[in-house]
């Protein structure tokens, strides 16, 4: 048989035979690479929009899946961002396409507590809704039938005190958590919302270990911080160590700072910085690593790690910088 030669020509009617471009991709690989390779993919395709895959825009697509494996083929790179942001146990409508996971009397009634009506129940988590009608357990969840049930401000309050944040709320009861929003109660439930200024989002930032776990905690002060390039501060670099290398006979000292003194100290002595290099000078050994300072943010690290070098300064210290060790 004898082999295609991917031309221009070739790939473009090649293409016509698919809707997308992962198709193309699937379906005639040798075309879809040479069509990659020479740029000509915009063209068959359309230009891509370049889409800023936030937690809200992964759970939107996502939605239009019914498992992770069929999320990560039809949308690779929102997938890609879900799994890496750990925002994949998120989308519970994949959780029974888990191995171990089963939709149990319990879990469809704790998940149905999280609606006001069948259709809300349905429309949320299709899955466990399905279940409860096969199973006919659906008649068990009363709440979904009562059709004057109406979440009025008692009833809302007597929800919102079960929870100790206008997050939880929402995660658990979306019902009484718009119902509260829309008639402006939420601040008599839990207090009025924070200015969000810089010190106010690092305060609030510091209860997170990630950013996304920031953006599902408080999306307020999130989206503030977002607007304001703060995240990688209060994330790129959480902590920094001001730290010195003593060297007391020499009256000679190094000031730095670092997000893991363990490794620095060990880099250190495998002879790849300037205190190495002093002490191999003068022929002593290198002094303990003494922990100056912890828990500085980026912006503060720079300046305390001066203000340690003044205050060494001052008491008649030699400064050691880089590799100016003369």
């Amino acid at each position: 048989m004898k082999k295609t030669i991917w031309t221009y020509e070739n790939c473009k009617k090649e293409a016509k035979n698919y809707s997308s471009r992962y198709e193309f991709s699937k379906g005639s690989r040798g075309a879809y690479l040479a069509a990659q390779r020479n740029k000509w993919l915009d063209e068959f395709f359309g230009k891509r929009n370049k889409t800023i895959w936030t937690y809200e825009n992964c759970k939107k697509v996502a939605m239009k899946y019914s498992s992770r494996s069929e999320f990560q083929k039809g949308n690779g790179s929102a997938y890609l961002t879900a799994w890496r942001n750990k925002w994949l146990d998120d989308f519970d409508w994949f959780s029974n396409h888990h191995p171990n996971f089963k939709w149990t009397y319990e879990r469809c009634r704790e998940e149905a507590k999280k609606y006001s009506s069948r259709t809300e129940f349905k429309k949320s988590c299709c899955r466990a809704y399905t279940i409860s009608l096969e199973k006919k357990w659906i008649s068990d969840f009363t709440w979904l039938f009562e059709k004057s049930f109406r979440w009025t401000k008692e009833k809302c309050y007597e929800e919102a005190k079960k929870y100790s944040s206008r997050y939880e709320l929402f995660k658990d009861n979306q019902g009484a958590y718009q119902a509260a929003r829309k008639n402006n109660w939420l601040d008599e439930f839990y207090g009025k919302k924070k200015d969000w200024n810089y010190e106010n989002c690092m305060e609030e930032a510091m209860k997170y270990s990630s950013r996304s776990e920031f953006q599902k905690g408080n999306s307020g002060a999130y989206k503030i911080a977002l607007k304001n390039n703060w995240l990688d501060e209060f994330f790129l670099r959480k902590v920094d160590y001001i730290y010195s290398y003593e060297f007391t006979d020499l009256k000679s000292v190094y000031v730095g700072r670092t997000v893991n003194p363990f490794l620095r100290d060990k880099s250190t002595r495998l002879g790849m910085n300037t205190v190495f290099s002093f002490a191999k000078e003068h022929n002593i050994s290198i002094p303990e690593m003494k922990i100056l300072e912890e828990g500085a943010f980026i912006k503060e690290a720079a300046l305390k790690e001066g203000n340690w070098r003044e205050k060494y300064k001052k008491e008649g210290w030699n400064i050691l910088k880089g590799r100016n060790l003369k």
